[in-house]
């Protein structure tokens, strides 16, 4: 069939404008020197040969929100709405004993364009750009995050075109041969590709997100719920940073794998769909305080996938009362008309709740006669102080019901008096 001037005209504009939108600098079925990892064509690491650049056009699929990735600032590298045009380099044999068995093309992508299709891989694009600068030409992307680097044109240093789609969160590409590479892309393949990790609940557990700060004691939980995501090798990695009321900051489980591979509080990964890898559960707020110093307490929660990718919390202020906590305050302290017996005196205690939830708590005295009225949460923690029930074991006697607001008075409240070492006796000053 003869083709018109008009239908010549538009084929050579299609050429001509994936030239010019290409990531690169190389004109397609241009003969270069292409070096690197070829050992997939039995050649080895290093080794060069020529090659011819070819048209490969990519699309890349976001499996979580069933959508093609169109970033409209990247609308120049696309030639059809949705495939990026980028380049394969088919090796030439060119030598005595090149038999490369019909694996001889190489999609790679220039080292200064990383970033540019970290747009569609949905990658962090500074560690993208990491991975490609560390990269060597052993192109195993499991050693040291390498992602394997060419040579192209002795001088211009490209990397694995899928390696940097893995790094990303990506992978399982699928592939049709299409054209010849020139006029028309030699091959058309489709990427899997995940969206960044979420933080879908951080608070402070049973009670309402505002206002803050959040009164809390040692018996108070923070609820955490969060999701990553990736094609292969996911997991999700929890963080806590904290400011402390003295102005010090620190983390807390920041871990290096996965938050389904530890035991951190109550952290699990429940079941969940193909490429999602959910984290939720609770954190005691005393493993991330100072006990020493109460106060307003501000935290971040970070969900981390293994590619580098973040997501973080709005702040969490919680006010921190100290050994004890949840906001118990002893009003009044006077002995029980219940009879000593031994060393063991009974006292009755008025307490008020002064947060807006009820509380249920032990209750005790420190050790100190100059500070009887203390009240601790947990009392076993004090050396010299003796629970004559059993001490902090939940539903015995000295578990105690506080409404919000309202004084209590707790009677009869067991406390056994140390002996005065010169008389062998009760002390009196108790």
């Amino acid at each position: 069939m003869s083709v018109t001037s008009n239908e010549f005209k538009k084929k050579k504009r299609k050429v001509d404008c994936f030239r010019s939108c290409c990531f690169f600098s190389i004109v397609v079925i241009q003969t270069t020197q292409f070096s690197g990892d070829l050992r997939k064509s039995n050649l080895g690491v290093g080794d060069s040969r020529p090659a011819r650049a070819l048209w490969h056009a990519v699309r890349f699929y976001d499996v979580i929100n069933q959508k093609y990735v169109v970033p409209p600032s990247q609308s120049a590298y696309m030639y059809d709405g949705s495939h990026v045009n980028t380049n394969q380099f088919d090796l030439i044999e060119s030598q005595p004993g090149d038999n490369f068995s019909g694996i001889r093309g190489y999609h790679a992508i220039h080292i200064d364009k990383v970033q540019v299709i970290a747009d569609f891989t949905l990658g962090n694009k500074q560690y993208l750009q990491d991975i490609a600068n560390a990269s060597t030409m052993d192109g195993d992307p499991n050693t040291n995050g390498r992602a394997g680097r060419y040579t192209v044109n002795v001088y211009q240093s490209w990397v694995d075109f899928g390696n940097i789609v893995y790094f990303s969160g990506g992978g399982e590409p699928s592939s049709s041969m299409t054209g010849n590479g020139t006029s028309s892309p030699l091959f058309k393949t489709t990427y899997k590709v995940t969206p960044w990790p979420q933080v879908q609940k951080f608070q402070v557990l049973g009670k309402p997100l505002n206002p803050q700060p959040i009164p809390v004691g040692d018996t108070d939980k923070l609820d955490l719920k969060g999701i990553s995501y990736a094609i292969t090798n996911g997991g999700s990695i929890i963080r806590l940073d904290v400011t402390a009321p003295d102005g010090s900051t620190y983390k807390k489980y920041e871990k290096n794998k996965p938050a389904a591979e530890l035991f951190i509080g109550n952290i699990t990964r429940p079941n969940a769909p193909q490429y999602q890898y959910p984290v939720q559960g609770t954190i005691d707020v005393k493993t991330i305080i100072k006990p020493s110093l109460p106060g307003v307490y501000k935290v971040r929660l970070y969900i981390n996938d293994p590619f580098s990718r973040e997501a973080v919390s709005q702040e969490l202020q919680i006010d921190y009362k100290g050994v004890g906590g949840n906001n118990l305050k002893a009003l009044q302290l006077v002995p029980s008309t219940k009879p000593p017996s031994g060393n063991i005196k009974y006292f009755n205690l008025q307490v008020i709740n002064e947060s807006d939830t009820p509380i249920v708590s032990t209750i005790g005295f420190a050790s100190s006669p100059g500070n009887p009225m203390n009240i601790v949460n947990r009392p076993t923690s004090f050396t010299n102080y003796q629970w004559i029930t059993g001490g902090n074991i939940p539903g015995n006697q000295n578990q105690y019901s506080f409404p919000p607001k309202t004084p209590v008075w707790v009677n009869d409240i067991p406390f056994q008096v140390p002996n005065d070492p010169m008389t062998g006796q009760p002390d009196t000053q108790w």
